[in-house]
């Protein structure tokens, strides 16, 4: 218990000191004020604390792109970067990339359009079409957007970001969508 590095082990101690003593019908000593304050400055010196990852920087987001760029990339990096790109470029939050069909994008005259069904700033949960502006950078999703599409060959009633099986000849796309912890490794 002294050398405990999380808070957990102090919780069980307590826990247990109660039990016994709820068992035993006598009051427990857990319930004392002195007992509640230690156990919470216990808490609070254990405690974690968070580590947010940095944002990703324009040059990190080229780099990304000139890596996979090439015609020999796989579908899996391809769908990465493009998840990455329209994080970026159009703010796009995990739920709003989540939720996004095939049938929810258009590509016309040199911009993206994605139509977002519902978002957290969207307060009357209308959707809306978030147009992204032809750029002319490496950073445009248009370019990687068209590839992955070429490659996926998605029905226009799939997740736009679906899972991929491994085959021999590269991956196919299938009709579940990419969980949270999937999405976080980008």
């Amino acid at each position: 218990m002294t050398e405990a590095k999380t808070a957990s082990a102090l919780e069980s101690a307590v826990h247990s000191i109660t039990w016994f003593h709820q068992v035993g019908g006598e009051p427990s000593p857990s319930d004392h004020p002195l007992v509640k304050s230690t156990r919470a400055s216990a808490q609070r010196f254990l405690a974690r604390q968070t580590i947010k990852k940095e944002p990703i920087t324009v040059s990190q987001l080229e780099q990304l792109v000139a890596s996979e760029a090439d015609s020999m990339a796989s579908l899996c990096n391809i769908r990465s970067v493009v998840i990455c790109l329209l994080a970026f470029a159009p703010f796009f939050r995990f739920d709003e990339l989540a939720r996004l069909f095939r049938s929810d994008v258009k590509i016309e005259d040199e911009m993206l359009k994605l139509f977002n069904q519902s978002s957290k700033t969207d307060h009357y949960r209308d959707g809306a079409w978030i147009v992204v502006a032809s750029s002319r950078k490496a950073t445009w999703p248009v370019a990687m957007m068209n590839c992955y599409l070429g490659r996926a060959g998605l029905s226009c009633d799939s997740p736009l970001f679906c899972q991929l099986s491994k085959t021999k000849c590269g991956y196919k796309p299938r009709s579940k969508g990419l969980s949270y912890s999937r999405f976080k490794l980008f």
